[in-house]
């Protein structure tokens, strides 16, 4: 019995593993109406200087190919937000940013991923017609975009105790 337990046990941890998440980069999207030719769309950036979990080339790989088949302009964004920065963005993802003190250690509190200064950045930005679209999933994440969420009345929580 203790061996049926201990061979349970490592099978259903080994189908943990295989769930984590992972882009699919053998995904090929195919439209038959794009919104925009190839390469004449808006300009998206997306955020990956924020120790963001989804970036262009990783687990976002098939949002990108999608996006590009639709005709936008996709480029990664890894420095920090300034208007001089974002001046040539239309739109601007935002996936899963986290502070770099919950990198290694996801526990409360979750700093937010973004300065002042950045968050004043964006919220002009937004302002002058730029389109935010701010992804935050689980515990971390909601910290780490929390205050950017705030400064367009969004209130980003996290509704658990940590133990």
């Amino acid at each position: 019995m203790r061996t049926a337990g201990f061979i349970l046990a490592i099978v259903l941890t080994s189908l943990n593993l295989q769930a984590q998440q992972v882009g699919d980069p053998e995904f090929d999207p195919t439209l038959q109406s794009p919104v925009y030719e190839k390469g004449t769309g808006p300009a998206l950036f997306i955020d990956e200087a924020h120790n963001n979990f989804h970036t262009l080339n990783g687990r976002y790989q098939p949002f990108a190919k999608l996006l590009q088949e639709d005709g936008y302009n996709l480029k990664a964004f890894a420095e920090e937000f300034t208007k001089t920065g974002l001046e040539n963005a239309k739109i601007l993802v935002i996936a899963n940013a986290l502070h770099e003190s919950n990198i290694e250690d996801c526990i409360l509190p979750n700093p937010s991923a973004f300065s002042k200064d950045e968050i004043a950045a964006v919220v002009d930005w937004i302002k002058e017609g730029g389109s935010l679209f701010l992804i935050a999933d689980h515990m971390p994440f909601p910290g780490g975009a929390a205050d950017l969420a705030a400064a367009f009345g969004i209130d980003f929580r996290i509704d658990f105790e940590n133990e």
